[in-house]
């Protein structure tokens, strides 16, 4: 039983609750703090409802909170829990603590929103209203219980493959695909389902090599004829049609909202920072212990896609990096994360400060005939740090067939890809996601031209004012 005196020692580190009223929801919310070992005792008017909190092994006294004499006569911890039905009690029990203890926190029931603001008004801390309460946790529980099926749907897609299962990323695969990727295969592996990885293109990007080097994942580039011994075919971060127009798809996840998406076995596209976040989730909702290097590569490839934090970064996203972060290997993070800049990196990105053209916050660069179209992407992601600079484009020519475009942006205002699509729907292909984009434009639109110097004049004038016209500042002076 209880002893309530002054004198009483609780503990310095303890922290000790009051419920004051005992309905249906005091009594939910006693039974939590008891579940979780929480120190806690009830004041109730009521005697009757003493006696059966005693009976339930409760620590409970009979009186009336408003009652002066009663007041003085017990000790008040530090935080109290107003749950009576009688709302206007709830008001008025919470204005007299806090006249008298003015540094308690004060939890209190209101009816709605009116209610709930008057007791704030008369030092609530925080005001509930049970029924919202209610909604809420069912709706969570349905959300729940949709991310499990999606679990559980994935799982027996999985396991109707009957020989190997092929899984392909993007044609430049970066830490969230390849992550997302090597998640996949262990997940089809706890089903004796065996996979390969494929993709189309290169790894420039020294973060992506060193990523793929350091984690020793096992890459393997499409060949449509080899494809085909595959019965099942997933796509991860990437959809069927742009890199991949002639391969069957059975599953599809992807954090890019995509339009006309085609309806397979498959798919999970959410609107988070990172697939690596949706595969963690997965994971999770199947109850899979992963390898820490796995668990090192989603954590990775989550703060990657999402720029630490500040780019498109969902609550979804926080909450799988939470979960990975103590489970990751902190020493492979600091590898992986310490990747060199290459030479050729290098000179590009001082052709690219070097060859600048500015017209208010947006930047243009040419840097002429280069080897690695993932340069562009690092000298855009490096002139974004200028000051006064909001987007860049950055491009150049590869292989004498092409040139390609990358930008980035860090204006809310606009959506780069669509800008892209728009300043070159006459020349070539472009699309874009979470403030970057690219593009390419065969060099048969300047088939004309004989020499490079001329070509790259040329290209110059037509992607420097087509972009500039497009996003409104063809007009302004240029600043180099």
């Amino acid at each position: 039983m209880l002893k309530i005196t002054d004198e009483e020692d609780v503990g310095k580190n303890e922290i000790e609750y009051l419920v004051i009223g005992y309905g249906s929801f005091g009594n939910a919310i006693c039974k939590e703090l008891k579940n979780n070992n929480a120190k806690f005792f009830v004041i109730d008017k009521n005697e009757s409802k003493i006696e059966t909190l005693k009976d339930e092994n409760f620590d409970a006294i009979a009186g009336d909170i408003l009652g002066d004499e009663f007041l003085k006569s017990i000790r008040i911890p530090d935080v109290v829990i107003v749950v009576t039905s009688d709302i206007s009690a709830n008001i008025a029990i919470t204005e007299k603590l806090r006249k008298f203890y003015p540094n308690i926190i004060i939890f209190a029931r209101a009816s709605n929103d009116a209610t709930k603001e008057e007791l704030e008004k008369k030092g609530a801390n925080n005001a509930i209203i049970p029924q919202k309460i209610v909604a809420k946790f069912v709706y969570d529980e349905l959300k729940r219980l949709e991310k499990a099926s999606h679990a559980k749907k994935l799982l027996e897609t999985i396991k109707r493959t009957k020989n190997r299962m092929a899984i392909v990323v993007h044609d430049n695969p970066d830490p969230d695909a390849l992550s997302s990727a090597i998640t996949l295969k262990f997940i089809a592996k706890s089903v004796s389902v065996d996979s390969d990885i494929f993709y189309r293109g290169n790894i420039g990007h020294q973060e992506n090599r060193s990523f793929v080097n350091l984690l020793d994942i096992d890459l393997k580039k499409i060949d449509e004829s080899i494809i085909d011994i595959y019965d099942t075919v997933a796509f991860v971060d990437t959809v069927p049609g742009s890199n991949s127009p002639t391969i069957k798809s059975n599953i599809i996840i992807d954090h890019h909202q995509e339009e006309n998406v085609l309806k397979t076995d498959f798919v999970l596209i959410e609107q988070y920072g990172s697939t690596a976040s949706i595969m963690t989730h997965l994971v999770q909702d199947l109850d899979l212990k992963l390898p820490t290097e796995i668990v090192t590569a989603l954590l990775y490839g989550i703060r990657s896609d999402t720029l630490d934090f500040t780019r498109n970064t969902t609550p979804a996203d926080l909450t799988a990096a939470a979960y990975l972060y103590p489970l990751a290997n902190s020493d492979l993070l600091k590898q992986i994360s310490s990747s060199v800049l290459s030479t050729t990196t290098l000179n590009i990105i001082g052709e690219a400060i070097r060859n600048r053209v500015q017209k208010g916050s947006y930047l243009v660069s040419n840097v002429g005939f280069i080897r690695d179209r993932d340069s562009l992407a690092q000298a855009a992601d490096f002139l974004l740090k200028l000051e006064g600079v909001t987007t860049t484009l950055i491009y150049g020519i590869i292989d004498g067939e092409s040139i390609y475009i990358s930008a980035r942006t860090k204006d809310v205002r606009i959506n780069i890809g669509d800008v892209l699509k728009d300043a070159f729907k006459d020349f070539g292909s472009a699309g874009g996601r979470n403030g970057m984009a690219a593009a390419q434009i065969p060099l048969g639109v300047f088939s004309n031209v004989n020499d490079k110097d001329s070509l790259i004049k040329l290209s110059e004038e037509a992607i420097t004012k087509n972009f500039f016209k497009i996003v409104g500042v063809e007009d302004l002076d240029v600043e180099r």
